[in-house]
């Protein structure tokens, strides 16, 4: 920034003129580096509002594929602890895995970018996010029972305490799905309020669910 050299002065007028030139220069230059710092901040918040919003909408899909998947699965165990009641055994239903959920855009905006949005927007947000946060422990927790569910696939027959197993495991399945199911009615409405459309699913993740209610005997949902 070039600065004005003050001549000497030659009175209170001069004095006051070349006073006046430092102050305008001074402002001036202030007021410029705001103005940018503002358009900064600007397209930052306009980026990490587009980024929240795919994420969001990733996730919606995420969690409509989970509830697809969970009326199948539950439909699966059913089957199980049918044939651990003395029922016929199942056909070994296909290894089909549990779609995760992304917090990317969330943990960068919670940085600083989340602090500058409207209250209400940023309390909607807050509110999504943490419904998807106990989501995810939920998967986590349902991944740990199916993978104890799974040992007994591959068995052609059980002894009773096998049988008394699966009926066990059964209750912690359902339990986490219907604590799923209404948590995932919750973040939808969230998504509703701030005007966020699911993204499609993919092919290969609707294959799996295809796969997964086949196996089940239940019509396959198209999402």
């Amino acid at each position: 920034m070039e600065i004005h050299k003050p001549k000497s002065w030659h009175g209170p007028g001069e004095f006051f003129r070349e006073y006046l030139i430092i102050v305008v220069g001074v402002l001036t230059a202030l007021g410029g580096e705001q103005a940018i710092e503002w358009m900064h901040r600007q397209t930052e918040l306009a980026e990490t509002h587009e980024a929240l919003r795919a994420e969001i909408a990733h996730n919606s899909a995420v969690i409509a594929l989970g509830s697809a998947m969970d009326r199948c699965r539950s439909a699966i165990y059913e089957k199980y602890v049918g044939w651990a009641r003395g029922g016929p055994r199942p056909e070994k239903p296909p290894t089909v895995g549990f779609p995760g959920l992304s917090f990317s855009a969330w943990d960068v905006a919670k940085a600083g970018p989340l602090s500058r949005m409207p209250v209400q927007e940023r309390l909607s947000y807050s509110q999504a996010y943490e419904r998807l946060t106990a989501q995810q422990r939920n998967i986590e927790r349902q991944i740990d029972v199916a993978s104890t569910f799974a040992q007994y696939f591959d068995l052609e027959q059980l002894n009773p305490d096998q049988a008394q197993r699966v009926l066990e495991l059964n209750t912690p399945a359902e339990t986490i799905i219907a604590v799923k199911d209404r948590l995932a009615s919750e973040f939808l409405s969230n998504v509703q309020a701030l005007g966020i459309s699911p993204e499609p699913v993919a092919a290969r993740r609707q294959a799996s669910l295809n796969e997964l209610c086949q196996a089940a005997g239940l019509p396959v949902p198209t999402l």
